[in-house]
């Protein structure tokens, strides 16, 4: 009797399961593979959103020329608006343009600009016989409201990097990058109905928790904006996101934003980087857990210790 019991039971699992996806798998893939620390040990609790399929690893994978960003799957033109000029999507993450040792990355318009030429002396605002470079090894050289910057690499990590090596989040669809703990959080959970969008922790994990410090992949375009020397800022976003009839495609969001005086951001700016986020939340689609989801967070903007413009004789800044 018990061997039919069992038998049954892997017959009923079997039916229940996507093809793709082992039968009552349990998967713990941990931080060394992959950063999912846990899919459920039911196999029909994995849901996949739009534009994804199961795999037989017992995760989302994005269709056939969509990329995962920040849950959703995304189509290369969507991903290299959210990147910015100074950036290139890539399987999921922003990479940072690369110029060559005599140029600096304008991170504005995103053009490698050669430093020893009259041209970039213009815009830059540098005198004909100035001329930048970074003497301290390993030290990138880019250019920020007409001044020459040279900052560590990870000052200048690709949006959506997980951390200041510039290692790209390694989520797949359906999961966000949870930053407090370093792992990929599933936010889309299955229903008889369809998929549920769990908004809140999506918002927390994307955005920042309420009252809190908001997360890299929301703040690094402002702290590239605003990127000055000797100068500390801080800018104050609330977001308030509404969910017409639960339906997550429909998410209307509205933003404040507020910052100090010594390093303004402009507010069109602050909420552009929310609203390409939120773009990533609507495609999503889905059910929302929530009618309305609300965070206010704090994006720092630290100080630049070094500038690199420097005379042709003297020897820079070390």
């Amino acid at each position: 009797m018990r061997g039919l019991l069992l038998t049954a039971g892997i017959a009923a699992c079997l039916c229940a399961c996507p093809k793709s996806v082992p039968p009552c798998a349990y998967v713990d893939r941990g931080a060394d593979a992959g950063h999912v620390e846990i899919l459920s040990g039911a196999c029909s609790e994995l849901a996949c959103p739009n534009g994804s399929a199961p795999t037989s690893a017992g995760r989302c994978e994005c269709n056939t020329g969509l990329s995962p960003l920040s849950g959703a799957c995304v189509s290369q033109e969507m991903g290299d608006d959210f990147c910015g000029a100074s950036g290139r999507f890539t399987n999921g993450t922003c990479v940072t343009k690369a110029c060559t040792l005599d140029q600096a990355l304008d991170l504005e318009s995103g053009v490698c600009l050669p430093r020893a030429s009259a041209d970039a002396a213009s815009r830059l605002k540098l005198e004909e016989d100035e001329h930048a470079s970074c003497h301290t090894s390993g030290r990138v050289a880019v250019a920020s409201h007409g001044a020459l910057l040279c900052l560590q690499p990870g000052s200048v990590c690709g949006r959506g990097s997980r951390d200041a090596a510039c290692a790209p989040a390694g989520c797949e669809a359906g999961e966000v990058l949870d930053e407090t703990t370093g792992r990929c959080a599933r936010v889309v959970k299955a229903t008889p109905e369809g998929y549920v969008v769990d908004v809140g922790a999506w918002t927390r994990a994307v955005l920042g928790p309420d009252g809190g410090v908001g997360t890299r992949v929301l703040c690094s375009p402002l702290v590239a904006a605003g990127a000055q020397p000797l100068v500390y800022g801080r800018v104050d976003i609330r977001v308030d996101l509404s969910f017409p009839d639960n339906d997550v495609s429909l998410v209307a969001p509205n933003v404040v934003v507020q910052s100090n005086d010594a390093r303004s951001v402009p507010q069109p700016l602050a909420t552009n980087a929310v609203l390409s986020l939120v773009r990533s939340l609507r495609m999503l689609g889905g059910v929302a857990s929530a009618g309305v989801v609300s965070t206010h967070i704090v994006c720092d903007l630290p100080a630049l210790q070094t500038t690199m413009a420097s005379r042709e004789g003297d020897s820079g800044l070390r």
